[in-house]
């Protein structure tokens, strides 16, 4: 029997490099890698949709920053997994990795501005990033509770990042891996930290982050 396909949502800046490189680890050229043109609503260029009609039966495992849903393209049995992270520690290092990477849709933009000035940009433009993406990107919604019940239903792994090896370690048993080691990948080095931001900014962010506070806690829980 073919085994399952393998679906990982990589969360921006919560361990989903990491858990690609393992991807790639064990599937090789069998792993397709993609993101969509843009976060949300998300799309896909048709030349992507041409080729996974073609060639979906070439790969076994999958890995973009893409929501729940990518299996209904391949058409396969798929498995989910992916990563959270407490959303201020995302913040500060989603900031930090935009500034030191030109390529980055905002590098320029923001290129010089301490953290707070970084808050306030994404939230006059209502950034699809700012405020409780893990939850949008595991179940479709901004919602904790629809997040984790599709955590709890649709998903063989969240992981922490705080619980990486354990919950990695029953990933690999139950989907036949093997010995898997743990990479470090994608650090981004901390020049600023959200100590820096002022406290009316500090809290704002926080409380538009409580459904993915609420959802990294339950991910730990569950970890035991």
């Amino acid at each position: 029997m073919k085994p399952p396909f393998v679906a990982l949502v990589h969360m921006p800046k919560a361990g989903g490099t990491t858990l690609t490189d393992i991807l790639r680890s064990v599937y090789g050229p069998r792993l397709l890698t993609a993101h969509p043109l843009r976060g949300w609503p998300q799309q896909w260029p048709p030349e992507f949709l041409t080729h996974i009609a073609q060639h979906r039966q070439d790969y076994d495992a999958f890995s973009g920053h893409a929501a729940y849903g990518i299996h209904e393209l391949f058409g396969r049995e798929t498995v989910y997994l992916s990563s959270v992270r407490d959303p201020v520690a995302r913040f500060e290092s989603f900031y930090n990795f935009v500034q030191r990477s030109t390529g980055h849709r905002y590098h320029e933009a923001t290129k010089g501005m301490g953290i707070g000035e970084f808050f306030r940009f994404l939230r006059e433009r209502d950034d699809i990033e700012l405020f409780n993406i893990q939850c949008l990107m595991l179940c479709g919604r901004k919602d904790f509770e629809t997040a984790r019940d599709w955590v709890r239903d649709r998903y063989l792994a969240v992981a922490p990042l705080t619980r990486f090896p354990q919950v990695l370690a029953r990933v690999a048993q139950t989907l036949g891996w093997g010995d898997i080691a743990i990479p470090q990948s994608n650090r981004t080095e901390h020049k600023a930290t959200v100590t820096e931001l002022e406290s009316g900014d500090l809290q704002e962010l926080l409380a538009g982050n409580a459904a993915d506070q609420a959802l990294v806690h339950y991910c730990e829980d569950l970890c035991g």
